[in-house]
């Protein structure tokens, strides 16, 4: 293949000059340099379609990265794909329902030995498409406004953080999380605060078993037990909110600094410095029976596999879902598409990393 399309990072293609170890020469070496070429490939095809057919290119090009991963890990790559989908057509020229779309495990496959590179958990047991894009968090209120409340959540040091070094002090136990869900935050008058277009809850804070309920689907946060205490939430005028949470770690010894004790919790880290000085980023909630969270890479293979059995096998529902005159779930549809192809090969590319890819 010759030159270069934007659809595909100049990162990835540049691995192919300067790859793990594992792949440099012999089989795994030829499959990596095949893998990686045949993914690229699709990928420049899936960008000169539309929504209608791009999501089962996306799929075919995660599906040949995936056996360069396994290249670059010395895993022999297996030919079935792990997973069963499983959805009833709803009658001809109705949308599909998502949370009615089922993925399952099955075995051994090229999407277990993913999740294996990425010490990642797959499914335990079947969970709806529905619920796996609630768990990616982009476009999850729009799509499958049911999984709205456990979207990934952004979490940050405290607050308490911004007044000492996090990372000299010692663990405070406190998160600013954000959003929060709107049962938490829609209680008595909203007030203002001195700052233009910002207010906050008054005599509004939740309680503690509330505040525990709601996490519970966050396995880094669950694992924390009851709060000590949660302060009122925060508005925003551009409809977002945050609360913050204070857990009792007096007696982890193991907690270190705030730093330390932040950073133990994320599952994805954003930057070492946030706001407050700790690091942040973000927890993400477990799906289809994990006691862990899946690595992002992983629940978009799981996402990426949904969609592309939709395209394929139920073409009559895939095209009225994406119909734009009369799906509220089109819009966001393709956008949720079309954030994959920049998204995917971002992931794909810190997976090679991890395995030594880029490092010369």
């Amino acid at each position: 293949m010759r030159g270069h399309s934007d659809a595909w990072p100049t990162s990835l293609r540049a691995l192919r000059a300067n790859r793990p170890p594992l792949a440099k020469r012999g089989a795994r070496g030829e499959l990596f340099s095949a893998g990686l070429e045949q993914a690229e490939q699709f990928w420049m095809a899936a960008n000169s379609v539309g929504p209608e057919t791009r999501p089962l290119l996306l799929f075919y090009g995660l599906g040949q990265a995936g056996q360069a991963l396994c290249a670059a890990a010395a895993t022999k790559p297996s030919a079935g794909h792990g997973l069963t989908f499983n959805m009833v057509d709803p009658p001809y020229g109705e949308q599909a329902d998502l949370g009615e779309v089922m993925i399952a495990p099955n075995g051994e496959g090229l999407a277990t030995e993913v999740a294996s590179i990425r010490k990642s958990p797959l499914l335990q047991e079947p969970v709806s498409l529905g619920r796996l894009i609630g768990a990616l968090g982009y476009f999850a209120s729009t799509v499958v406004p049911s999984a709205g409340d456990t979207n990934r959540l952004r979490v940050e040091g405290g607050e308490s953080g911004a007044q000492r070094n996090p990372h000299t002090s010692p663990a405070t136990g406190e998160l600013t999380l954000s959003p929060v869900p709107a049962h938490l935050t829609t209680r008595d008058e909203q007030v203002d605060v001195g700052y233009p277009g910002v207010g906050r809850r008054t005599g509004a804070a939740p309680g503690v078993e509330e505040i525990r309920e709601w996490l519970r689907p966050y396995p880094a946060l669950a694992k924390l037990g009851t709060p000590r205490h949660v302060s009122e939430p925060w508005s925003y005028p551009y409809g977002s909110s945050s609360i913050t949470v204070t857990w009792d770690v007096s007696g982890d010894g193991k907690a270190g600094t705030q730093a330390q004790w932040v950073r133990s919790i994320l599952d994805v880290v954003s930057a070492e410095h946030g706001p407050s000085g700790s690091p942040y980023g973000e927890v993400l909630p477990g799906v289809g029976g994990n006691d862990s969270a899946q690595d992002p890479l992983v629940t978009w293979w799981l996402v990426l596999y949904g969609l592309s059995n939709l395209v394929r096998y139920h073409p009559a529902a895939w095209r009225a879902t994406l119909d734009v005159d009369k799906s509220t779930l089109a819009v966001p549809l393709e956008q949720l598409v079309s954030f994959a192809s920049e998204k995917v090969p971002d992931l794909l590319f810190e997976a090679f990393v991890d395995l030594g890819g880029g490092r010369q």
